[in-house]
């Protein structure tokens, strides 16, 4: 091969990693240019494909691969500086800036001494002072050197030294530097000082690679401390946001944990803690970050026993890869297990940092880390909750015991332990148990696809059912062979209909009905075609008397079948008497389930939910996971009608543990938890949840509609948490999601996105939106076009733009041409109007507009609007108008509907509070200052 193509592609690989974040990708083009520059022999490349190595490896908390990178690049430069420049050719890597990272990698491992990390960075100043740089960066690493050692009062020196040396081209920026100095403030005690250097990030809107989050996670405890409670909470919410997806934040995420608790978040920091323990082990050579984390391990987890919790399981502490941190140990760790595990191991590293250091400074450290769990700030965060663990149940040791499980796994969709189960049942005497163990186990294995192990079984089916003395339905067996347990639905449908024909009336005649009709049902989804399934059911009860199991069984069926026409009260009817029988446990949940959605039918939202719950927990007590997320999803979705948003969110939560054990997505599930929390109120929370969504979605290439759907949430969130900047940018990038597909629901959003801007005084920006939603809609929705011509009009009126009042006469129109306008809708155009003229001086105008709209208020009965309407035209007839009389008698009667109002439950208080200052100013103003009194004593204490 000619050696041009590989520099070709190498050079090709590397024009595509500078587009890229530090991640998965972009490790994957550099090793691919790596591989290439050897095999090609051409140092040159490899040096520029290293230095850009060492720079994801930094950005992804791979030390191993930086370190080694970066000392062959440094032999090199050092050897020949000119053939191997200290700044890349096709890149932005600089071997001296990347130095500095180094003398920290070094310092954080106690495996380097001392004496090694001192010579490194006496390295990195002789090189510095070679190619005649500023020294700024290098007394910020003797700073930083000196701290993580624990020679604070060196490091203070260094820290005076370093604010008085001039800043150059090699310095950090000053988001990180600002953020160093914030977090060893709070180190040393100075909180005063690291608050006001946060403030300072927060003002100068200060933000890098690794900033502001790593200056927020770091003086969490400086601002709890100093009661700015509700900045806390907002700095942990944001800077968690963006730490979780990148171990190199290892020390960060400890930070997350103590914050949890200490604030009563104690679910919320285990849930954490599980999601993160895998960090422990990807950076082998990071025992400062696994310090840190260890040690918030084990306050956290401390918490949880603490409030009741102490024998629940760990999820993923049992990996392989963290025994050498935990130690090893027989199953699944507790959480009081876990707790002793991980203080142990923090223990072993500060010691030996300690020793590496030549002092205690690391396990004083570790001992302060201990003391925070007397510290307590009640900060409520509802992203997590505890799910109930229900108690494992005893072993089955007998058939029977074996085929209750057996019947409770097939029920809840766990087939493979049912089969399992089943097979355990039938090693027994019993006729009757082995009869009914080969059923489930034959259902099992058609569940699984086996269909001709299925067969196999059949005979022997039969064969039991004969001992039992059931002849008929040993023929029968024999006769549809696995056809009764619908291997081929629509195949087996004749063989089913023959045989109940052929049989007399009774219970085998009624269990070959059931499955008659179930092989019905599964050909159709049309309504007119269920009757004569309900026929097949109804014949079925009266035939099934005999056995309870059976007639339960049909009679749950039948429930369903009346499901399906929403005949739910018949359908509760038939399951209140099908749960009187004597059943199975599975049987049981799945009777549960379908009364519970029937209840949901009828509007009767609680009551289902409390069914559903029962089914769920009957599965959760036979850790059959399948079924518990078919019951949890139900719950959550009858608590959501009945607006009950945090018991919602709890069934959400058990549907996705129960989805993790499964190995089912959970993507769909924590998109509705996020949705859950935004609706009861949680913004941030919610954010939270939906944002680690997307990203998911994001890597999965999924469809747009999909991506838009999870955008427009995390908008809303972002707004109702007032993080404007994200909402302005989510409503944007929804918007520009549905623009091919639906360009309503893209117009909508931008009209919502305007919103925003407009209220963020970003006049300009708000009416370019509003005019790029109408150009998208088209003629496609009048409605949609009325409000975005009364916002554009709006806005138009804030820049003085002449053109407002064009657009919400054209708004009007468009709304008088509607088949039905809504006299409420009108009043509202006809309010805007008002709003239009005022900003055009047009006073008296505007005031008739104003009245106008409160009388078509009054007519849509809507008193508080009509107060509204009204106050506006009072204020402009005191100023500028002068016409205070008329303002007097217009305020009382505002009152008086506001009064109204307020009584109905409308949220009117502010609007009857300002209206009764703005009178009582007017009648002071004409010196009727006992009316103003009394007015004045009417306002709320």
């Amino acid at each position: 091969m000619s050696p041009d193509k590989p520099a070709r592609r190498i050079r090709t690989l590397l024009d595509e990693a500078a587009s890229l974040e530090p991640g998965v990708e972009l490790r994957r083009l550099l090793d691919e240019a790596l591989a290439l520059s050897q095999e090609l022999g051409d140092e040159t490349w490899e040096y520029e494909v290293r230095l850009a190595l060492v720079e994801c490896a930094d950005f992804t908390g791979d030390t191993d691969a930086e370190l080694s990178n970066f000392a062959w690049c440094l032999a090199k430069h050092d050897a020949d500086p000119k053939r191997f420049p200290r700044r890349q050719r096709y890149g932005h890597g600089d071997i001296l800036w990347q130095f500095k990272w180094i003398v920290e990698l070094l310092d954080g491992s106690s495996i380097f001494s001392l004496a090694q990390c001192e010579a490194m960075l006496d390295d990195l100043e002789a090189h510095y002072r070679a190619a005649n740089l500023g020294l700024s960066a290098v007394v910020l690493s003797r700073f930083r050197h000196a701290w993580c050692c624990g020679d604070l009062e060196q490091a203070k020196t260094y820290r005076r030294q370093f604010l008085i040396t001039p800043r150059d081209t090699y310095s950090d920026c000053e988001a990180c530097t600002v953020s160093t100095l914030a977090r060893f403030a709070t180190e040393i005690g100075e909180q005063d000082q690291a608050l006001k250097l946060v403030d300072e990030i927060y003002a100068r809107e200060l933000h890098c690679e690794l900033e502001p989050e790593l200056a927020l996670s770091g003086t969490l405890l400086a601002t709890l401390r100093a009661g700015r409670l509700p900045q806390a909470r907002s700095a942990h919410m944001g800077a968690y946001r963006l730490c979780r997806h990148n171990p190199i934040y290892l020390s960060a995420i400890g930070f997350h944990l103590q914050f949890c608790a200490i604030t009563g978040n104690e679910a919320r920091g285990l849930a954490m803690l599980e999601r993160h323990l895998p960090w422990l082990a990807h950076d082998a050579l990071d025992e400062s970050g696994q310090l840190d984390l260890l040690a918030a391990i084990g306050t956290v987890l401390e918490a949880v026993a603490e409030v009741g919790y102490a024998d629940q399981r760990v999820r993923g502490a049992d990996a392989p890869a963290l025994i050498r941190f935990f130690g090893p140990h027989d199953g699944p760790w507790t959480v009081q297990e876990l707790a002793l595990a991980a203080w142990q191991g923090a223990d072993r590293l500060a010691t030996a940092f300690d020793q590496r250091n030549h002092n205690t400074f690391r396990s004083e450290n570790l001992a302060k880390a201990r003391a925070i769990r007397a510290e307590h700030y009640e900060l409520p965060i509802l992203t997590d909750v505890f799910v109930p663990t229900t108690a494992t149940p005893t072993p089955p040791t007998t058939a029977t015991s074996w085929l209750e499980r057996a019947e409770v796994f097939y029920h809840g969709e766990a087939y493979l332990a049912a089969q399992e189960a089943a097979l355990k049942a039938l090693d027994c005497e019993d006729a009757e148990t082995r009869v009914e163990g080969l059923g489930f186990l034959i259902h099992s294995l058609v569940r699984l696809g086996r269909t001709e192990q299925a067969k196999a079984w059949v005979p022997l089916w039969s064969a039991a059912l004969t001992v039992t003395g059931r002849l008929e339905a040993a023929q029968s067996g024999r006769l549809i062979g696995a056809a009764g347990f619908l291997t081929n639905p629509e195949a087996d449908q004749p063989h089913l209909a023959a045989e109940l024909e052929r049989l007399e009336p009774g219970p085998t005649r009624a269990a070959i009905a059931v499955t008659l009709a179930a092989a019905l049902a599964h050909a159709t989804t049309k309504p007119e075609d269920w009757p004569p399934i309900m026929a097949l059911l109804e014949q079925a009860v009266t035939e099934a008397e005999a056995r309870e199991s059976t007639l339960a069984t049909t009679l749950r069926a039948l429930a369903q079948s009346r499901m399906m026409l929403a005949r739910y009260r018949e359908a509760i009817e038939l399951c209140d008497r099908a749960l009187k029988l004597k059943m199975g446990d599975g049987e049981r949940a799945l009777t549960l389930e379908v009364r519970g959605r029937a209840l949901g039918g009828l509007g009767r939202w609680l009551e289902g939910a409390r069914d559903s719950d029962e089914a769920m927990n009957i599965f959760s007590r036979y850790d059959a996971p399948v079924g518990v997320l078919g019951c949890a999803r139900l719950s959550s979705y009858l608590y959501r009608e009945a607006e009950h948003y945090v018991e919602e969110f709890r069934r959400l939560r058990t549907a996705q543990l129960a989805a993790e054990q499964a190995e089912i997505s959970t993507v769909r599930i924590r998109y509705h938890m996020g949705v859950a929390l935004l609706n009861g109120g949680h913004p941030e929370e919610a954010v939270e949840y939906l944002w680690g969504v997307l990203g998911e979605l994001e890597a999965q290439s999924c469809p747009d509609e999909r991506l838009a759907e999870v955008c427009e949430q995390l908008a809303l969130g972002f707004e109702l948490a007032e993080i404007w900047g994200g909402a302005v940018g989510m409503y944007a990038r929804a918007a520009a999601l549905w623009a091919a597909t639906n360009p309503v629901a893209s117009a909508d959003l931008l009209h919502r996105q305007a919103g925003v801007l407009r209220f963020l005084d970003h006049t300009q920006e708000a009416r370019a939106s509003l005019i790029q939603a109408l150009e998208l809609l088209g003629n496609q929705d009048t409605g949609v076009e009325i409000v975005l011509l009364e916002s554009l009009a709006l806005v138009k009126a804030d820049l003085g733009d002449p053109s407002a009042l064009g657009d919400i006469d054209k708004a009007r129109q468009l709304a008088e041409s509607l088949n039905e306008p809504t006299t409420w809708q009108l009043a509202g155009l006809m309010e805007s109007r008002g709003l239009v003229l005022v900003h055009e001086e047009r006073w008296e105008e505007a005031v008739a507009v104003f009245l106008q709209a409160a009388q078509q208020y009054i007519t849509a009965g809507d008193l508080g609007q009509a107060a509204k309407a009204e106050h506006f035209a009072a204020q402009m007839l005191v100023d500028p108008l002068e016409d205070r009389e008329q303002a007097i008698q217009l305020w009382r009667q505002a009152f008086t509907h506001a009064e109204t109002s307020l009584a109905g439950g409308a949220p009117a208080q502010d609007l009857r509070t300002s209206i009764l200052v703005k009178l009582s100013e007017t009648l002071d103003d004409l010196g009727r200052t006992s009316e103003a009194a009394d007015l004045r004593g009417l306002l709320a204490p």
